[in-house]
């Protein structure tokens, strides 16, 4: 078994998931994989992208972050002990942020995250180890497309007591609201959309299923 699948959500960014892939390519020090998963209708950004035998692109029918992270981290759990959740705009910087970041990770059940320059306060850019994976039966709250899902992981974690934020590791969001050289391109204005429907998603898991999910995490501890 291998040690860790990162997965990346893209569209239009040929350029950002050239700068991730070097930048993991660099300081990875396990059997780390990457997979990017693009958009049928966007595979021609994609040319000239090179890949090292490690990583993959994918290219699958149009659907929101939340939906593609879940069509690969199910049947990843079968295959690795845990599952990482990136962004095209992220950058890995800490020598072996892969072995830092599974280092909490491997006593049980849990999540880890790392510092990446933007908030610290939930899980942005998480680790999940893989039996919260397959007893979940997603990595990724599936009522939710794109926002609040952060929230779901740290409600989840918190509540077993296995989120660890790792600060020493940076993984850094080249956001826009970060990075003044970043542009507010279409990918970001079409995630944006479904700040509205995401929220009362997420409330609506609090209220009706959160405390079955807290629940199935729970009965792994045991």
């Amino acid at each position: 078994m291998k040690d860790l699948l990162v997965i990346v959500p893209t569209r239009g960014r040929l350029a950002n998931c050239q700068r991730l892939t070097e930048s993991v390519e660099a300081t990875r020090e396990l059997d780390t994989d990457m997979v990017f998963v693009a958009d049928t209708d966007d595979e021609d950004t994609y040319d000239g992208l090179t890949l090292p035998p490690w990583a993959q692109i994918h290219f699958v029918p149009r659907q929101p972050i939340g939906p593609k992270r879940n069509l690969f981290a199910v049947p990843a759990a079968n295959e690795y002990p845990a599952v990482m959740c990136s962004d095209d705009d992220h950058e890995a910087e800490t020598k072996g942020w892969d072995r830092l970041l599974l280092e909490p990770l491997k006593d049980g059940p849990g999540i880890s995250y790392p510092d990446d320059k933007r908030r610290i306060d939930i899980p942005e850019t998480p680790v999940v180890t893989s039996d919260i994976i397959k007893a979940l039966g997603w990595i990724c709250e599936p009522s939710m497309n794109h926002y609040y899902i952060d929230n779901v992981w740290a409600d989840l974690a918190n509540s077993i007591n296995r989120l660890f934020y790792v600060p020493e590791v940076i993984h850094r969001h080249h956001h826009y609201h970060l990075d003044p050289s970043v542009k507010r391109d279409q990918t970001y204005a079409d995630g944006e959309v479904n700040g509205p429907h995401d929220m009362a998603a997420y409330a609506r898991w609090r209220e009706t299923r959160m405390e079955a999910d807290i629940a199935t995490v729970r009965g792994l501890l045991w």
